[in-house]
């Protein structure tokens, strides 16, 4: 249904008729995560995924470049809050 990536560092993608469920939303940031969550008949898949589309941008534009001296503590929390916030 839907594919987008984000600054060639992350993958987002809506899928429908999936045999767990009617939809899933799957998306990935390269090198650090990838995530599936499954969509129920009920509610609204394309504004789940524009949500998790938005919070996986911010989690995207956390990462330093490559040769950046950062700590990267508060990217692998904001994963897993991500996680959370989107099971």
């Amino acid at each position: 249904m839907l594919d987008q990536e984000y600054n060639r560092s992350a993958r987002i993608t809506l899928e429908e008729g999936c045999q767990t469920a009617p939809f899933a939303i799957t998306c990935g940031i390269y090198g650090w995560m990838v995530h599936t969550r499954f969509l129920g008949g009920e509610g609204d898949p394309r504004g789940e995924y524009s949500r998790m589309k938005k919070a996986l941008a911010r989690i995207v534009d956390m990462i330093p470049a490559k040769n950046a001296d950062a700590s990267l503590t508060p990217i692998s929390g904001a994963i897993s809050d991500f996680v959370a916030q989107f099971p």
